[in-house]
């Protein structure tokens, strides 16, 4: 990623650039980088928003916890900064080594961003900012273009193991950059080429590719206003396998920044918003439905996969006949330039690792490798395995192999295939990874993968001073808030009220067995009267049975309505906890572990909230 090894490369790359300057600043006095590439596809206003978001989504709480346990010094290279003088006053911006930086800052100025139980931990470590001063590089350059330029040419190693999103953003930011300055788009790219191990035809496809994506994504938040950022988003299936046939399809060009260049740009963004809708919302096409390129015609055929997207693109297609824009063949999707001999030894050189069949994002071959699926063998641990470290991912444990018997790389997104799960309901796991609150133990996991299933034991055995340490709990104060606030306004639904204040005081989940039983006693309820009260108003009388099959009604009844996703709805596809819970009511033998209660309040609290909303609004809308 962003924060490399930093080498003598570096002093080599940076042609006519002088030694860095080395100082021993403050970490506190040190900015962080607002135009970090990665950084960049956010609007981020503070500093704090940029912690909160290190923390959310990259670990930051984890690394900063390691520095502060263990000195700065253990994690290695200086930081590299940007000299700025304004109005006579000296400041400095860190352009290698943010989230460095950010872990320093949440240590000794954002502690308050820790929970209750990592400020108590952190209090306990009595750290001193003087003792983590740290040593930075300094570039002297009076604009921060010409240093973020210049400094970027120590990734000319590191790029080769970022996302492929990275490499998209970065090169598309120094692209413009070298536009804005006057330069051609040939000379910018010739620009980027030189502090870059990739060739020009690789850079010009991650541009391309960053300017479709991001109006797929404008063109998506039609159906949903608050989708998530694009960078938290799984471009995969667009850009490996819908990109290169709508080009085709649609005889598409591209101008000279490489965007796209439409005759009817209202219905082609009807196009890209059926597209991104498909992926994001519905999840109703990925690389398991669509896995070759060859399907592109069958799924437009059938217009199953994707409803109306045939209608589009053949509303396109004749609006393209009426403008007489037939004007022969287009250009590629991913450009055939001539190359020279270097840029193909560059391009060649990042795909010479992969397996033939890798379905990862690859902008640097523009030509498909494969044109049907292989099929790999997979293989779990013979001897349960001990596990001792937090958010463990149990793909690491499972190990593919190709027909050749050779070792499929970690790093292939078949491994996002593999379904792993455990019936115990003490251990949690999502994503493949063993959830921080899961209890030490012995345990069977299951392995799904191309309709298999095999099985293997591990052993749960987590240090009780690493594992978390404060109390579950139920649901957060702003879903209280938000609930209360809408359905205390109609009196009808006072004692759903009466329900939700009473788990509020129960809200931080303990070890006492009779809590959990109170619990148990009000989530039944709370499902049981919201349930109800919303089959009343949405429901007909002949869905209205017993609560599981109740729920599972308003369930499919929400997916209909697109109240809920797809992974929503999965989510909560049975009704297995309702019946947990009602075991526990029923049948005075049973118990009830508090991950089980947690992780039951976890899955249904959106499901909650739609609920609430609606009977808020009171309207029988469908």
């Amino acid at each position: 990623m962003f924060y490399g090894i930093i080498s003598n490369i570096v002093a080599k790359v940076m042609r006519g650039m002088r030694m860095f300057d080395t100082v021993v600043l403050n970490p506190l006095e040190i900015n962080l980088d607002f135009n970090n590439p990665r950084f960049s596809m956010f609007d981020f206003n503070t500093e704090e928003e940029i912690i909160k978001y290190l923390i959310d989504f990259e670990q930051i709480k984890e690394l900063a916890f390691q520095i502060g346990e263990n000195g700065y010094n253990t994690i290695g290279e200086r930081i590299i900064v940007l000299k700025s003088r304004n109005a006579g006053k000296i400041s400095y911006t860190v352009l290698e080594g943010n989230r460095r930086i950010a872990s320093l800052k949440v240590l000794f100025q954002y502690s308050s961003l820790l929970t209750s139980s990592e400020r108590k931990k952190l209090g306990q470590l009595n750290l001193n900012p003087k003792d983590f001063e740290v040593s930075c590089d300094v570039v002297k350059e009076d604009t921060r273009d010409e240093a973020l330029f210049k400094i970027s040419a120590k990734h000319v190693d590191g790029i080769k193991t970022w996302s492929a999103t990275d490499k998209r953003v970065f090169y598309h930011n120094l692209y413009n950059q070298y536009r804005n300055k006057g330069l051609t788009s040939d000379r910018s790219l010739d620009k980027i080429k030189l502090i870059t191990p990739e060739g020009k035809v690789a850079i010009k496809n991650a541009i391309k590719e960053l300017n479709y994506l991001t109006f797929v994504y404008d063109a998506t938040k039609f159906y949903k206003s608050d989708l998530k950022q694009l960078t938290h988003l799984d471009t995969d299936v667009l850009i490996s396998r819908v990109f290169r046939p709508l080009i085709k399809e649609l005889n598409l060009k591209f101008d000279d920044d490489f965007q796209v260049v439409v005759r009817n740009g209202a219905v082609y963004n009807k196009i890209l918003a059926l597209l991104g809708k498909s992926v994001w919302i519905d999840e109703s096409l990925n690389t398991r439905v669509f896995s070759v390129q060859k399907q592109w015609n069958e799924i437009i055929k059938n217009d199953k996969v994707i409803p109306g997207l045939a209608e589009k693109i053949k509303e396109y297609k004749e609006s393209e006949k009426i403008k007489g824009s037939n004007e022969g063949t287009s250009n590629n999707l991913l450009s055939n330039d001539v190359k020279t001999t270097e840029d193909s030894r560059d391009d060649n050189k990042e795909t010479s690792n992969l397996p033939a069949n890798d379905t990862r994002e690859n902008t640097t071959n523009n030509i498909e490798t494969h044109n049907q699926e292989t099929k790999y063998k997979f293989f779990v641990p013979k001897q349960s395995v001990t596990i001792q470290q937090k958010n463990h991912d149990l793909a690491d444990n499972i190990e593919l192999r190709d027909d050749k018997n050779n070792k499929v790389s970690k790093q292939s997104s078949e491994y996002s295939r593999l379904l792993i799960s455990c019936k115990h309901q003490n251990i949690v796991i999502i994503n493949n990874i063993i959830e921080s609150i899961s209890e030490n133990g012995t345990y069977n996991i299951d392995v799904e993968y191309n309709g298999q299933i095999k099985h293997f034991s591990i052993f749960l055995n987590i240090a009780i001073n690493n594992q978390q340490q404060e109390y579950q709990i139920l649901f957060n104060q702003q879903w209280y808030d938000e609930s209360l606030s809408k359905l205390s306004a109609n009196p009808e639904y006072s004692k759903i009220c009466a329900v939700l204040r009473k788990l509020q005081k129960y809200n931080t989940l303990s070890h006492d067995k009779g809590e959990h039983l109170i619990i148990v006693f009000l989530l039944r309820t709370l499902f049981e009267y919201s349930s109800k009260a919303y089959a009343d108003l949405f429901l007909s009388k002949q869905n209205q049975g017993s609560l599981p099959p109740l729920v599972s009604a308003i369930r499919s009844h929400l997916f209909d309505n697109k109240l809920i996703t797809q992974t929503e709805m999965k989510a909560i596809k049975n009704t297995e906890d309702i019946d947990t819970l009602n075991s526990q009511i029923h049948d005075y033998k049973t118990s009830i572990s508090s991950i089980a209660i947690q992780s039951t309040c976890s899955k249904y609290q959106n499901f909650f909230s739609v609920v609430f909303n609606r009977l808020y609004k009171g309207v029988n809308n469908g």
